[in-house]
């Protein structure tokens, strides 16, 4: 009985230096003629402070902010991806995406400012394609109820989200890392640009099977500076990924950030904490 756990446990212990010495190329990428759905879900919860200021003006403000010195912000929402590929066409993959908003509520205190379940939300069609592997180029965004300028924000921010994301060139083993980098400039129509950085350092824990598992690290940083408010985000927190190896695909992606920062709006200073939560994940349908 001894010899038979003796062999079991030196198998196991094989099995696993084996999977550790498995060299895995971590490069998602887009295929041709396929249906991807890729859910994403965010969870905000804040908490904005007034403020050290001028005794005769605290009490003002005060006032108009109903005695309160700090108040709560909570944001639930989401969106669904549907994204279609064709063939591809000299180093291009033409793909369309049809981008639905899901249930989402915004409070503020104990007060609902918005809510809509996702049959109201409006839903958005975004036409393209694809270039090395993930980056993307927009042609159009078909929104009856959005204008010009939020149309481009939002082809900026698509493109800006993947084309800045930069994969290891080499294969990985358990236990390597890298850092990733992505910088985004964003138009927000009424304000001048917001400028974000996040950072993100991937750690290889394991492989099972078809699945490549990774530890995240996450650092952002995030600032706005215009006439009627200058803001400035930080913040640091963990999550984790799965990568499917047979589709080259980021099958999950979660993480958990503390973030904390401070607003000026109208020249009344907050200091702001809280936490943002996100979770997405990609399947092929077809």
């Amino acid at each position: 009985m001894k010899k038979i756990l003796a062999i079991t446990l030196l198998f196991i212990c094989l099995g696993k230096i084996m999977g550790q010495q498995q060299e895995i190329l971590f490069s998602p990428e887009f295929q041709p003629n396929k249906k991807y759905e890729i859910v994403m879900n965010i969870n905000e919860n804040i908490i904005m402070t007034l403020d050290s200021i001028d005794k005769i003006e605290r009490e003002r403000i005060l006032e108009q902010l109903g005695g309160k010195e700090s108040m709560s912000f909570s944001l639930r929402t989401g969106t669904k991806n549907k994204i279609f590929t064709k063939e591809k066409f000299e180093n291009k993959l033409p793909f369309e995406m049809n981008v639905q908003v899901l249930e989402t509520e915004v409070k503020m205190g104990d007060s609902v400012i918005l809510k809509k379940d996702s049959l109201s939300s409006s839903s958005s069609k975004i036409y393209g394609f694809l270039y090395d592997k993930i980056k993307v180029k927009v042609d159009s965004v078909v929104n009856n109820s959005l204008t010009d300028s939020l149309k481009k924000t939002v082809a900026s921010m698509m493109e800006n989200t993947y084309t800045n994301v930069a994969y290891p060139v080499e294969p990985m083993k358990i236990g390597n890392s890298f850092t990733q980098e992505v910088p985004m400039n964003i138009a927000i129509p009424g304000f001048d640009s917001i400028e974000m950085i996040v950072v993100t350092t991937y750690k290889l824990t394991d492989v099972i099977g078809n699945k490549v598992f990774f530890n995240l690290v996450q650092n952002l940083k995030m600032k706005s500076d215009n006439t009627s408010m200058t803001m400035f985000i930080k913040g640091e927190g963990k999550g984790k990924l799965e990568y499917d190896i047979q589709n080259k695909i980021t099958s999950l992606v979660q993480s958990k950030i503390d973030i904390q920062g401070n607003y000026n709006i109208q020249e009344i200073n907050f200091t702001m904490t809280g936490k943002l939560e996100t979770s997405i994940t990609n399947n092929i349908t077809n």
